[in-house]
């Protein structure tokens, strides 16, 4: 395989990262700061004692949006699924 895609490959694992990293910041999924003012990831690994009740229930949902959804895989990630699933669990 070409070099060229595994960066790519890589940098898409990094994106959706930073992106549900970020997403649980923004809506207090979490009890520590994982990412900085610029987005990029400050606290990793995350652990189930990192976040809030809530935030472990969305974590489910969380892994699948990173490996089933396809808008996880769009610079910048869609993140249209993982708000709606929010919604729905309040």
């Amino acid at each position: 395989m070409d070099k060229d895609l595994y960066v790519e490959a890589g940098d898409r694992i990094t994106r959706k990262y930073k992106e549900i990293y970020y997403f649980y910041d923004k809506h207090n999924l979490s009890k520590v700061r994982l990412c900085d003012d610029l987005g990029e990831i400050i606290h990793d690994p995350v652990y189930e004692n990192d976040l809030t009740e809530k935030g472990i229930i969305f974590s489910e949902i969380a892994y699948h949006w990173i490996d089933k959804i396809k808008g996880a895989n769009k610079n910048p990630p869609d993140i249209k699924y993982l708000e709606k699933k929010l919604k729905e669990i309040g």
